[in-house]
């Protein structure tokens, strides 16, 4: 399989918790804004992109092909507009998963249900228990413990608001920190488990609208029957415009493989340098850096080579569990926060 393609088989995954709420429930909408950006970021790269960016029908021997690899990697983060569909990839990209955790559908609903109208009313201590066919959830609130992270600009460092945490029959399931939004900031944490198919997640994100800035970090691990399965993304962008998006994901099992990419994009010229790397030896041990990487800069107005593409800022390092420093070989040693 072509190692472009092989790379995004990480996002065939679905949304480990859905609490069922009336429509008519207030959403706490933390990132809703992250993905009102989306629209006009990439106003010139819609140009000559398919309705479906399908991996599995794109020829990236082609340059052509390659661009709408890149528009398919950009969508799987940030959510496709209405222009596309992207099979088989979680609904809304990666800030889908943020906006249906924190709104009437997800946590915000549940929230509402319990009686928590406002997000200053949410208290910081004590616990309620819902007990339905014969099934328990715990819904746990506390002090909250993670921080904004350093590399998220002004904000770094400011403390998180509420924390919730939710078991399910005595299984933590989900554990979300976040901010009341206010003029404009959306900040929060998350941390699932997925029983159903031994997948973890940890991510961050944060969205200034007044600044018109946003980052995003989402780390996962998978143990699959087969094969084992660890990513990593991180995207920023500070003015609605110009963006830098790296991906990471290697696989262990039958197939033994690792994949890099990193994007710095342009939505004024459509133009976007990508660096990309693979490790298919057996052994998940390249120590490349991304920038060090192959690049080359394409032109998504025209789906063609180009000239003058801003060159890639590297990747923030990141301590989850373990230090992770943006190689296939310390993705392939990272782990993640307790739940």
């Amino acid at each position: 399989m072509n190692n472009w393609i092989k790379f995004t088989l990480i996002f065939a995954l679905s949304l480990p918790m859905t609490i069922r709420t009336s429509d008519s429930y207030k959403k706490y909408s933390v990132g809703t804004r992250i993905q009102k950006m989306r629209s006009g970021l990439l106003e010139t790269q819609k140009a000559l992109a398919t309705t479906t960016l399908d991996p599995a029908n794109m020829n990236t021997g082609t340059v052509a092909g390659r661009a709408d690899f890149i528009r398919f990697l950009y969508f799987l983060v940030v959510g496709p507009t209405a222009e596309y569909v992207i099979p088989n990839g979680p609904e809304g990209g990666l800030v889908g998963i943020i906006k249906n955790l924190m709104s009437e559908e997800g946590l915000g609903g549940g929230l509402y249900q319990m009686g928590y109208t406002t997000c200053a009313s949410i208290p910081t201590s004590g616990s309620e228990t819902i007990n339905e066919n014969g099934e328990t959830i715990v819904i746990s609130f506390a002090t909250p413990a993670k921080t904004v992270p350093a590399h998220y600009g002004a904000h770094a460092g400011n403390s998180f608001e509420k924390s919730v945490s939710i078991s399910f029959n005595a299984v933590p399931m989900l554990k979300v920190e976040f901010t009341c939004e206010a003029d404009g900031l959306n900040s929060g944490y998350a941390r699932l488990h997925s029983a159903e198919d031994d997948r973890d997640i940890e991510m961050y994100w944060l969205r200034d609208a007044s600044e018109q800035d946003a980052y995003l970090d989402f780390y996962m691990t998978a143990d699959g029957a087969s094969s084992d399965e660890k990513a990593a993304v991180q995207f920023r962008t500070l003015d609605d415009n110009v963006y830098d998006l790296f991906l990471f994901r290697n696989e262990d099992g039958a197939s033994v493989s690792g994949g890099a990419f990193g994007l710095k994009g342009d939505a004024s010229t459509g133009l976007v340098k990508v660096h990309y790397q693979f490790d298919n030896d057996g052994t998940l041990d390249n120590t490349t850096a991304i920038g060090s990487a192959a690049s080359e800069c394409i032109d998504l107005s025209t789906n063609a080579l180009g000239a003058g593409c801003g060159n890639i800022v590297a990747p923030s390092n990141f301590t989850v569990g373990t230090a992770f420093t943006w190689t296939i070989d310390s993705l392939n040693d990272m782990t993640l926060n307790s739940l």
